[in-house]
């Protein structure tokens, strides 16, 4: 039935949050090397800086991700992208050099966001894993070419009102902030029938993921 499928199962809370979680990981991939190199980094330490982030995206999720997937979503993906907007100001204020790794570093919680909302997406809809996670994919993928397009969009509007909120870092921190809200909307629709029973997550989880049939 056509009311099966992801795009009326899926909670709004989940499908806003989504959107707002691949736009902001679109926006920070050029705002951060960007952002790095106005500020008088150079190669060697940008590099550094983006391989300390992606050593730290795998070790999260490797250990704090395990730790979250038996607890609450609203909490998980409140906590996480929290952290993250955190890392943002602290990298946007900081003068240090040193202190701009562990900062960039706590932006990476964002990354503990989307397997939160695909296995709230699994939980949701009536289709097979697979096609669920597909269509989650296709949303990531336009929301994170939309992240390409609000940076040049922010870069513009900080050059012209010199406002630092409106720039790309200003924004990035409004989009994490964003997810933190997310998080405490009330969820519409109700979870599949068959997914009480289903005590697997999606694989794309990488493991075992128990639905407690609420967002909290």
């Amino acid at each position: 039935m056509r009311g099966t499928r992801v795009g009326r199962a899926l909670p709004a809370a989940v499908g806003i949050g989504l959107l707002a979680n691949a736009t902001f990981t679109g926006l920070v991939s050029v705002a951060l090397p960007l952002f790095l190199a106005d500020r008088g980094a150079g190669k060697g330490e940008i590099a550094l800086f983006f391989v300390l982030n992606a050593v730290a995206a795998a070790v999260l999720n490797l250990t704090v991700g395990r730790v979250l997937r038996r607890g609450s979503s609203r909490w998980a993906v409140a906590g996480s992208a929290g952290v993250s907007a955190l890392g943002l100001v602290a990298l946007a204020v900081t003068a240090e050099t040193a202190a701009r790794y562990p900062a960039g570093m706590a932006v990476m919680a964002m990354s503990l966001v989307y397997p939160q909302y695909v296995a709230m997406a699994h939980h949701y809809s009536s289709r097979s894993v697979a096609r669920t996670v597909s269509s989650l994919r296709i949303r990531y993928v336009a929301g994170y070419v939309a992240g390409l397009g609000v940076f040049a969009v922010a870069a513009e509007a900080e050059r012209v009102t010199t406002s630092p909120l409106l720039g790309p870092v200003g924004v990035a921190v409004g989009l994490a902030l964003l997810n933190v809200a997310v998080a405490w909307l009330p969820l519409s629709g109700r979870p599949a029938p068959e997914r009480q029973a289903d005590q697997v997550g999606p694989a794309a989880a990488g493991a075992r993921w128990r639905p407690s049939g609420r967002w909290w």
